[in-house]
């Protein structure tokens, strides 16, 4: 929720030129970068941990990894959408 406040806040500060056809922030697009740039580390990462951390059990906890990341997904999605509503 502080990271959809903060980018609602960042988005929607105001133009100083009028030329300036685009509302976003460059705050904006470096959260953006951030958050991008961590998934697509952690993409790499984790798998690489469970098979060297659990090397008899690389599929089981690799399917356990993509439920979590699914339902985290999908609760986040149930969640965001009463929330738009809102703002």
């Amino acid at each position: 929720m502080l990271v959809v406040s903060a980018i609602r806040h960042y988005s929607t500060a105001p133009s100083h030129n009028q030329y300036d056809y685009c509302s976003i922030s460059y705050t904006t697009i470096n959260l953006f970068c951030n958050i991008g740039g961590a998934i697509a580390l952690l993409n790499i990462l984790i798998p690489t941990l469970i098979a060297a951390t659990t090397p008899s059990r690389v599929t089981q906890m690799t399917s356990y990894y993509s439920l979590t990341m699914n339902l985290i997904a999908a609760i986040g999605t149930a969640i965001i959408l009463p929330l738009a509503t809102i703002w």
